[in-house]
């Protein structure tokens, strides 16, 4: 009798171990499986030389690790202007550029609607999980094509679970596609996450459980304070903490450390954007989704999660590259990551997920800061430029409201007007050629006429970035490019949307499944992201795909460890 006990027992626990091994390892008795989560981190305004400026600040198991244990591609490119955050987002999950995605821009007129349009905004649906009622009014239906996620869920017979994450409405839909489950994002106002009828009738359990714990507002009553000492940041040595051309909090006096969040009065969780604690409430999210979503958990299945840290995007606004406010959020997102992938490592093995990491885009250095540095760099004032056109314009042709919206860099012409007064497009371009040819303004390089063949003496590389960005009727009818370093209208702070290096060269990392210990220097289109993932997981490539899959090597390396046995025999 006493021999059955002991012989039941240990059946129980092998059983018990068996059934928690499955749990945390779905499917590793196949070498061959394909990863059960994939994981796209997207960090907005990244750089890519943080990943070098940085690197002394970061930990074993954050940044470095993805460098140390996967794939660095460090020659990867977005290969259209305007690089926004909308459009950036759109073209990593879809694999192709705003000219087939139709994301414009974040934001952009629509000559068939007749109004200015929000790259995500949709007044069909309504707020779930907050009483704001406009923040809600969201859904992907701006996007044209499908995404990665997408055809994950098509290809598994919609059985894969799908959502999308970020403190940003745009950085959570987009990425997240079509087929989602849910995408969450952030209300200032309430300080709640939260979600749109689009994908649900309320929020799961879980969600209100975190929005419960109030946490938004406990950070913004946090003050922000250096996490290091002040001689390790490297920003330090190269730009003053208190300067003219940095921002500050409403309720700072300077620009420098400490931000008193605690005195924060009026803006309630809404002041968490702008610092490291909007990335911390954003990792905590992202793995209640995965612990409470049982993402993952099921062999056989690819489950997709996107997550986008938004608050580097607010803080390099305000602050700008060289700014230690930049650098200490980057210290503090790379334990973000670190937490995040050991959780992944720990819950189901790094051979059973696949994890890429990039961003939307880069951004300039602030002008007033290169100014100091005796380098070029300055600030254009685009308004006054189009307001001395539309008064030229009047002149010339009658008074008349001949430009209905300045938007991307772009110029948008009243076509209606031009119609009805019975002028040719050819000569209404002629006389705005006219216009800039006789005005010289600091800081402006040209402006292209989209709609007469304005690209056709351009250098390669500028017409095929203009082109891969313009979507019809959501695109303008002339462009203005910018010198270097050259930023719309703000006085302090910076911005990105050019062309140029600083806001087109961005990270791209991989790690986990499949994916070998490797730094890969030939050049990547933002592109080519969708069409690897399609690769890696066998799915159909997403609708209007332009981009082709990374060769990581491995066939190479099977190659060579077959003939290695060959020759053994």
């Amino acid at each position: 009798m006493r021999l059955n006990k002991i012989l039941i027992l240990f059946i129980c626990l092998v059983l018990a171990n068996s059934v928690s091994a499955r749990h945390k390892h779905p499917g590793k008795h196949k070498h061959n499986q394909k990863p059960v989560l994939v994981v796209g981190i997207v960090v907005d305004q990244m750089k890519f030389d943080y990943l070098q400026r940085f690197h002394h600040h970061f930990g074993a198991n954050g940044f470095n690790r993805l460098m140390r244990e996967g794939s660095n591609c460090t020659n990867t490119f977005y290969n259209y202007i305007p690089t926004y955050t909308a459009p950036g987002h759109a073209s990593i999950f879809t694999g192709t550029t705003p000219a087939f995605h139709g994301i414009a821009g974040n934001d952009w007129y629509d000559y068939l609607l007749k109004k200015e349009t929000y790259c995500v905004s949709d007044t069909t649906v309504s707020t779930i999980g907050s009483s704001t009622k406009a923040a809600g009014q969201m859904s992907p239906k701006n996007l044209l094509a499908t995404t990665i996620s997408d055809e994950i869920k098509l290809a598994n017979n919609n059985r894969s679970k799908t959502i999308g994450i970020a403190l940003k409405d745009r950085g959570a839909i987009l990425p997240a596609g079509h087929l989602a489950n849910a995408a969450y994002w952030f209300d200032g106002a309430s300080g709640n996450w939260i979600s749109s009828t689009y994908y649900m009738d309320r929020l799961p359990d879980w969600v209100q459980s975190f929005n419960n714990q109030r946490l938004a507002d406990k950070y913004a009553h946090t003050d922000w304070n250096l996490s290091q000492p002040l001689y390790r940041y490297v920003n330090n040595d190269i730009c003053p903490d208190s300067n003219q051309w940095e921002n500050k909090f409403v309720f700072d006096n300077n620009s420098a450390f400490p931000h008193h969040l605690s005195r924060n009065a009026t803006l309630g969780a809404e002041i968490i954007r702008a610092t490291p604690f909007g990335n911390h409430l954003t990792r905590q999210l992202a793995i209640a989704a995965l612990q409470n979503e049982q993402l993952g958990s099921t062999p056989h299945q690819t489950d997709f999660l996107s997550i986008s840290f938004s608050s580097t995007d607010y803080v390099g606004h305000l602050f700008g590259p060289s700014s230690l406010e930049i650098e200490d959020t980057y210290i503090q997102l790379d334990q973000d990551i670190d937490s995040l992938l050991t959780y992944l490592d720990r819950q189901y093995g790094r051979e059973h997920v696949l994890v890429f990491l990039t961003a939307d885009h880069g951004a300039s250095d602030v002008p007033g800061f290169l100014q100091a540095q005796r380098l070029p760099g300055g600030v254009i004032k685009t308004k006054a430029i189009i307001d001395s056109l539309k008064s030229y314009l009047n002149q010339r042709l009658g008074k008349g409201d001949w430009i209905i919206n300045y938007e991307n860099q772009q110029i948008f012409l009243n076509r209606t007007l031009i119609a009805n007064r019975g002028l040719e497009a050819r000569f209404v371009s002629a006389t705005i050629n006219s216009f800039f040819d006789g005005h010289v303004f600091e800081g402006l390089e040209r402006v292209i006429d989209l709609r007469n063949q304005g690209l056709q003496n351009l250098p390669t590389e500028l017409r095929d970035k203009i082109s891969q960005g313009i979507f019809p009727n959501r695109s303008g009818d002339l462009v203005l490019v910018f010198r270097p370093n050259w930023i719309e209208n703000m006085e302090k702070g910076t911005s990105h949307g050019a062309a140029y290096s600083y806001d087109t060269h961005v990270p791209l990392l991989w790690w986990g499944a499949g994916i070998p210990r490797k730094t890969i220097t030939n050049a990547i289109s933002i592109c080519d992201i969708a069409p690897t993932l399609s690769a890696h997981l066998r799915t159909p490539l997403p609708s209007a795909v332009i981009g082709k899959p990374i060769n990581f090597g491995q066939r190479v390396k099977q190659a060579e460890r077959s003939h290695k046995r060959k020759r053994r025999k």
